[in-house]
């Protein structure tokens, strides 16, 4: 009778550990399958999204007439805000008379760039800084050439 019971002892001490280990099982596989099911759905809402996105088309830059600013004739203004072009155009108007060319013009935010070609071949790099309409700050850096 002792040998018949072994193999059913054997059973039950298995049957305990391997019943909580396929319940483990299973219950991990549903978690799995719910998150790729989620996952899918976000999926396709964001492609939903991104197929509906329309970019807002970029800045056009303000066009300017030269003719006022005889020293920016040649300038490259295709970067620079039409209140920019005004005030750079006052400040070589009031500076020291001298034969220069203004090569290019920017606008960054409330700043100002130029470049201008000197008589003797130098260039001078121009940034200016505006607040409320006013010059802040100006600085200049010469370079030889």
């Amino acid at each position: 009778m002792i040998a018949a019971g072994v193999p059913l002892d054997a059973f039950t001490d298995l049957l305990g550990p391997g019943l909580v280990f396929l319940l483990l099982a299973f219950w991990l596989v549903r978690k799995a399958f719910r998150a790729a099911r989620t996952e899918r759905q976000l999926e396709g809402e964001q492609g939903e999204t991104l197929r509906s996105y329309q970019p807002a088309p970029p800045a056009r830059p303000h066009l300017v007439p030269v003719q006022a600013a005889p020293a920016l004739a040649g300038a490259d203004l295709s970067h620079a805000r039409a209140e920019h072009v005004a005030a750079v155009a006052a400040l070589l108007a009031e500076g020291p008379a001298h034969a220069l060319e203004v090569l290019w013009v920017r606008s960054l935010g409330a700043h100002v760039a130029w470049l201008e070609q000197l008589p003797a071949g130098e260039q001078a790099l121009h940034v200016v800084r505006f607040e409320g309409g006013q010059l802040a700050e100006r600085w200049t850096f010469p370079s030889g050439k």
